[in-house]
């Protein structure tokens, strides 16, 4: 069992589950874990704010755990007053993360006087607590949102989740803007269209987008053709240069590396 997946302890059956004082690994192991949780009641955290920002600083995870916030799996409040280690509660067991160096062991009770006492030492926190909102759309909200979009549509997002997937396996430092930007560009979509989508569903500003289309042209990955309208400025169509039309989402990872 890793070192930081409290959650692993977690049956389904379980009810009511608290994880207090989450370290970012635990937090990031709970996220990555989701389809492991219970669904029959939120999974409440209760953790240091610097904690869930260090977290959700990574938009794949800041996503999933919006999507798990809004689909009501998991509950975050945040609280200064929590002592010193992660812990989990469960219905009826009680288990903490102990580290000392490099030496992490899990220890866990099920005496149900002392769980008992546990939990409701927490409830009281959990009761002044407060929530902490997540800014990041939800991915289940950018998949619909694209998916809807006329001018968009579903080829967008299965080449920004491809990409995406791409960007979780290699480690690679890719915002979630550059890679609806290229998404876009594979399918022809014009800038104004994605920008547009982009301030609706809470991603990023109209200037951000247009920040990174001119960022990726200078790059050589991105290009632009004109695309006159009857009224007002003429539009972008964004597309790939010739030397990437054919790439893979792999591929163009990579190239946003060099």
């Amino acid at each position: 069992m890793p070192d930081d997946a409290l959650i692993d302890y977690v049956s389904a059956g379980e009810s009511d589950v608290l994880l207090v004082n989450p370290s970012a690994g635990v937090l990031e192991e709970t996220i990555e874990r989701s389809e492991a949780l219970p669904e029959s009641a939120p999974v409440r955290v209760l953790a240091r704010e610097p904690v869930y920002k260090n977290v959700i600083d990574d938009f794949p995870l800041a996503s999933e755990l919006a999507d798990l916030v809004e689909r009501e799996v998991v509950r975050c409040r945040t609280s200064d007053d929590l002592g010193r280690n992660p812990v989990l509660v469960t219905d009826g067991r009680l288990v903490v993360r102990i580290a000392a160096g490099n030496f992490v062991e899990h220890a866990a009770t099920e005496d149900e006087s002392f769980v008992s006492s546990v939990r409701a030492a927490y409830e009281e926190r959990w009761a002044g607590a407060d929530s902490f909102e997540i800014r990041t759309p939800a991915r289940s909200r950018l998949r619909d949102s694209l998916t809807d979009d006329e001018n968009l549509g579903e080829a967008v997002w299965e080449d920004f989740a491809a990409l995406l997937r791409h960007v979780e396996a290699d480690g690679a430092e890719v915002d979630e803007v550059t890679l609806t930007v290229i998404a876009a560009a594979r399918n022809g979509s014009q800038l104004y269209h994605l920008s547009r989508w982009g301030k609706e569903v809470g991603l990023a500003s109209k200037a951000t987008f247009s920040r990174m289309k001119s960022q990726l042209e200078e790059q050589g990955i991105v290009e632009t053709v004109r695309v006159p309208v009857e009224v007002g400025r003429p539009r972008q169509r964004l597309t790939l240069p010739d030397d990437l039309v054919e790439a893979d989402a792999k591929s163009l990872v990579a190239a946003l590396a060099e």
